[in-house]
């Protein structure tokens, strides 16, 4: 399994509300349940060319999407054009590495306790619109710390979601792209 795959499988059991055990086995050891397209009633990780879980020998990635991300007064948006979707987006200051919660890859303890995970949901295609607020208690899905006071700052992530029909890829765009190198994005 690639590994952007695994961390893109345990962002969609995540935002099901999947138990505890499912992301134990996920983040551990890097395995989770195969999607089944229903083309082949087996497990697909969704590359084109089939089931690439040990029959036909793997399937080639899908064509990426076309993506852009604008920092805005109001907060980001991300539009998306193409490729294998439903998406998840990621963004992380990672220079100062102060606010990671947007990261996709495990959230942040504020000084509370409370560990705040955001992924935030980037649709199938178009344009999604992500709100500014000040604080991080008042975090929600729906909106972001970011805003145009950090523009070339920024690194960036989208995941295809194999649970959404996607192909388990990710992509990075943005000042520091080393900051998702073992998450296996391009």
């Amino acid at each position: 399994m690639v590994g952007s795959e695994a961390l893109v499988q345990e962002r969609s059991l995540r935002s099901r509300g999947a138990g505890g055990l499912g992301l134990l086995l996920t983040a551990l050891v890097g395995c989770s349940l195969p999607k089944d397209s229903g083309a082949t009633g087996a497990g697909d990780t969704g590359l084109v060319g089939g089931d690439d879980l040990g029959g036909d020998g793997g399937g080639v990635p899908a064509t990426p999407p076309e993506w852009t991300v604008t920092l805005t007064a109001e907060g980001v948006e991300i539009d998306v054009l193409g490729g294998p979707g439903g998406y998840w987006f990621g963004v992380v200051d990672a220079a100062d590495r102060a606010w990671t919660a947007e990261d996709c890859l495990g959230g942040q303890e504020l000084s509370d306790g409370q560990v705040v995970d955001y992924c935030h949901d980037a649709g199938n295609s178009g344009r999604r619109t992500f709100l500014k607020v000040d604080r991080a208690q008042d975090m929600t899905p729906a909106t972001t710390l970011f805003d145009i006071s950090k523009d070339g700052l920024l690194t960036y992530v989208l995941f295809s979601d194999p649970a959404f029909g996607g192909s388990g890829e990710c992509w990075i765009q943005g000042a520091n792209p080393g900051y998702y190198s073992e998450a296996g994005c391009s």
